[in-house]
């Protein structure tokens, strides 16, 4: 609505004319959505899903190119533990880099999709990572939102891991 309100003040030579404030109301009621970095993708709901399989797709292939073709230049990886969010990467750069450093660490670190859904500019996500421990096969799940502007993935934020019955730890 203060978008809105904001266009209409520009409009109108910072003030709402003499109509009053019903004719304010009518061009709010009657006015093209306003395009924000919040609540906005400039791509379809399948091509956002497409995105986030690619990007999993490429992280599985280790192409860290890929990944960041697919992701906004401020790009930010968080994970999420109760109260506290955390800022594990901020920006192509760091990403490569702790991609880098991940694939050297965990060569037989995979990650699949067991189900994708869309809310709104979001992707959320049930992750399964698996791999190859000292120990024998391991594997987790988690969910993940990948949240999009402008057609590439801004955030992906990961959730704590799922323990469910019968799982490894």
């Amino acid at each position: 609505m203060r978008i809105l309100h904001t266009w209409i003040g520009r409009r109108a030579g910072h003030r709402l004319l003499n109509a009053g404030f019903w004719w304010g109301m009518i061009i709010i009621t009657f006015s093209p959505p306003v395009l924000t970095e919040r609540n906005v993708s400039a791509i379809s709901i399948d091509d956002r899903e497409k995105q986030v399989r690619e990007f999993v797709e490429a992280f599985n292939t280790r192409k860290i190119e890929k990944m960041l073709e697919l992701a906004d230049e401020s790009i930010q990886w968080l994970s999420i533990d109760g109260v506290k969010i955390s800022v594990e990467t901020e920006g192509k750069k760091a990403l490569r880099d702790s991609m880098e450093k991940y694939f050297r660490d965990c060569p037989t670190c995979k990650s699949s999709l067991e189900w994708v859904q869309i809310a709104g500019s979001r992707v959320t996500a049930k992750e399964k990572a698996s791999w190859m421990s000292k120990h024998g096969p391991r594997e987790q799940s988690s969910l993940s939102v990948y949240e999009f502007r402008n057609g590439k993935i801004l955030r992906v934020y990961y959730f704590p891991v799922d323990i469910e019955p019968g799982q490894n730890k």
